[in-house]
């Protein structure tokens, strides 16, 4: 096993990578690590996963394995034109780390919509925990309210990042891509955010979005243009 999740890990180092080197070409990479699948490997005769009997309903979400099927689904959208990329969020006043790696277009835009009436918005939730709080309030975060968020139509990526050095109102911001025709249909989609303590550890809680107003831009649009 060791050697296993090491293989894993390492894929999923060489997928960032190559993203990385491969943006400015207009290249997308992704890595796909279902949980456990209802394959062979898991539940057939002398399968090498060794995964025991009703293990996928104590370890899923949705509480039974994934299908074969499902991970194909997502593959093929992820390769499909509508699978679109994303610049990385950043902050001027502020270095922030992530926090979880970047949940990369795990459920589609909203399928009722066309395309070409979407547009792509970028929502900011900013969150301090209560006191002595923040492994309870990240481990919910992480493992629960990511989750539920992108079930939400319209909601395609997430990424997490915690204030690593100078001053901002808040100690955590998640950053979300989202697609929708208009800002009101996103905060009809979204509950409220509150602001007083709950029972997950949230001491402050506040969401901005925001609407693109040009064309993203990289250092290659500047190094390759022509001069004047």
């Amino acid at each position: 096993m060791p050697a296993y999740s090491a293989s894993k890990h390492g894929i999923i180092g060489l997928a960032k990578s190559a993203g990385v080197q491969g943006a400015p070409l207009g290249i997308r990479v992704n890595a796909v690590a279902p949980g456990l699948i209802d394959t062979s490997m898991q539940t057939g005769p002398g399968g090498t996963g060794g995964a025991a009997p009703g293990l996928g309903t104590l370890t899923n979400p949705s509480h039974r394995l994934g299908t074969a099927d499902e991970v194909a689904a997502l593959v093929a959208f992820l390769l499909s034109d509508d699978a679109p990329s994303s610049p990385a969020p950043s902050s001027r006043s502020t270095v922030a780390r992530p926090r979880t790696a970047r949940t990369s277009l795990s459920y589609p835009p909203d399928p009722q919509r066309p395309k070409e009436t979407r547009m792509r918005y970028l929502m900011i939730a900013q969150t301090t925990p209560l006191e002595g709080r923040d492994d309870e309030f990240n481990a919910w975060y992480n493992g629960e309210h990511l989750k539920d968020v992108l079930a939400v139509p319209g909601f395609v990526s997430a990424e997490r990042f915690e204030v690593a050095s100078g001053e901002a109102p808040f100690k955590y911001y998640a950053i979300y891509e989202v697609e929708a025709g208009t800002d009101a249909e996103i905060w009809a989609a979204v509950p409220p955010a509150r602001d007083d303590v709950d029972d997950r550890g949230s001491r402050r809680v506040r969401r901005v979005l925001l609407a693109p107003i040009g064309s993203r831009v990289t250092s290659a649009d500047f190094t390759n243009a022509p001069a004047g």
